[in-house]
C-alpha cells in the first residue's frame, strides 16, 4: 500500500458554524500533523456531499471545515460544492493563509 497519509474526520467541531472538523497526518513523510491540509479537502467535500452532510440535488452549497486547532493553530476552509442532477460536479476550497517561511532555491 503507498498511504501518503491519513485523514480523521468528525461532525463535532469548534465553532457552531463549522460543518466538519479534521485532522492530517502524514509521518512517513515528515508531517507528524498537517495544520491545514487543502487537497484534502476536496475529495472530502465530494465525500460529505454523497453521505448528505453537504446537501442538493442543483446548485451551489457552502461550507466551512476546520483543521489546526490540535496544534494551536486554527485553521478555517470554504468549501463551495457545484451539484447538478445529484451529483458534485465542482468543488472549490479556499481561505486565508499567512507566510510562515520564506526562502530561495540557488540551482548552481
Amino acid at each position: 500500500m503507498h498511504l501518503r497519509g491519513f485523514c480523521v474526520v468528525a461532525r463535532e467541531t469548534v465553532e457552531p458554524t463549522s460543518a466538519v472538523h479534521s485532522r492530517f497526518f502524514a509521518p512517513h513523510f515528515g508531517i507528524p500533523e498537517d495544520v491545514v491540509t487543502g487537497s484534502v479537502h476536496s475529495p472530502m467535500a465530494v465525500w460529505l456531499h454523497a453521505a448528505g452532510v453537504v446537501p442538493g440535488t442543483d446548485g451551489r452549497a457552502t461550507f466551512t471545515a476546520e483543521q489546526g486547532d490540535g496544534l494551536g493553530r486554527p485553521g478555517r476552509l470554504s468549501l463551495e460544492v457545484d451539484v447538478s442532477g445529484g451529483s458534485v460536479t465542482r468543488v472549490r476550497v479556499g481561505g486565508a493563509a499567512v507566510t510562515v517561511l520564506r526562502g530561495v532555491i540557488r540551482v548552481p
